[in-house]
């Protein structure tokens, strides 16, 4: 008897500690996230939310739980919360375009420009440089984990507040991952295609 009380509450206390663990990792991720993403919802920019984050099956519920109860005006769904499949996107990202900088990422792509306090001027060049025209990317903050899919004359023509000083690092590029546009919280560009 004394045995199955202290198994329930270490199965009680390991859910108490997982649900912090998430409330923690929403806090960090999603909440930082939410401006960027009112902005999109109040300008009608068209778009489409392919992950909130990556969860695990165990986590899943929690995560569910807690963004309807903190967040409940913006009806996120279950398939909102990918199991796994964006976590190998992200390893490709790393290994299409390695780190060259010790201290933080920087991708292996050419720098375009430094373009400080304005944003516009450092995606137009980066989008030149590239020689690109408008199509659907990937957008993402480096450290936060959602990832929306939006057209790239829409982070174009509001740049400034999707890029600004204070942010974090964002990283523009398609499904495919043939080439990368990247803002670096120093206010640089970089932007280049995919070693073969």
């Amino acid at each position: 008897m004394e045995h199955d009380q202290r198994s329930k509450l270490e199965l009680l206390r390991a859910k108490v500690q997982l649900k912090l663990r998430i409330e923690g990792e929403i806090k960090s991720s999603i909440s930082n996230w939410i401006e960027t993403y009112d902005y999109i919802l109040d300008h009608d920019i068209s778009h489409r939310l392919l992950s909130l984050a990556a969860v695990t099956e165990e986590e899943h519920a929690i995560w569910l739980e807690i963004l309807h109860r903190d967040y409940p005006t913006y009806y996120f769904k279950a398939e909102n919360l990918s199991q796994g499949n964006w976590a190998e996107f992200y390893k490709n990202i790393d290994i299409s375009y390695p780190n060259t900088h010790i201290l933080r990422y920087v991708p292996d792509i050419p720098k375009v420009c430094d373009a400080p306090s304005d944003p516009e001027l450092g995606i137009r060049n980066a989008i030149a440089a590239l020689g690109l025209n408008s199509q659907k990317v990937l957008f993402y903050y480096q450290n936060y984990s959602p990832i929306l899919e939006l057209n790239l004359d829409d982070l174009l023509n509001h740049a400034q507040h999707f890029f600004y000083l204070g942010n974090d690092n964002a990283v523009i590029i398609p499904q495919s991952l043939a080439w990368m546009i990247f803002y670096s919280m120093e206010e640089e560009w970089f932007a280049g295609y995919r070693n073969a």
